[in-house]
């Protein structure tokens, strides 16, 4: 008789017992190769997913520098600005243009 483990749910122990039980070895290994190249075509799958989700959030980012570029360039030269640096390590609020940029951005 089958022996199946306490915290194992009998349904799940019986069919894979009757599995390895009633299943030829040569059909056994047809199914392990089907379920490898399944494995692998869900794995082929999900990188190319992935590498277009990559491409369309390169092409959504390099819109969106744009925006904030031409919304710079807007401001910078609305204000007869010489230079506008975007990552400085200190700068005086009274030449910060960052609000002037981001409301631009958001009226349009």
């Amino acid at each position: 008789m089958l022996k199946c483990k306490e915290s194992q749910p009998k349904a799940s122990c019986c069919s894979r017992s009757w599995i390895k039980n009633n299943i030829s070895e040569s059909d056994r290994r047809i199914k392990e190769r089907e379920l490898i190249k399944l494995n692998q075509d869900f794995q082929r799958m999900q990188r190319e997913i992935n590498e277009d989700l990559n491409a369309r959030r390169n092409e959504e980012l390099a819109g969106l520098q744009e925006r904030v570029n031409l919304a710079i360039r807007t401001v910078a030269e609305g204000e007869k600005l010489d230079l506008v640096v975007q990552d400085a390590v200190y700068r005086n609020p009274k030449i910060d243009v960052t609000d002037k940029v981001l409301k631009l951005l958001v009226d349009k």
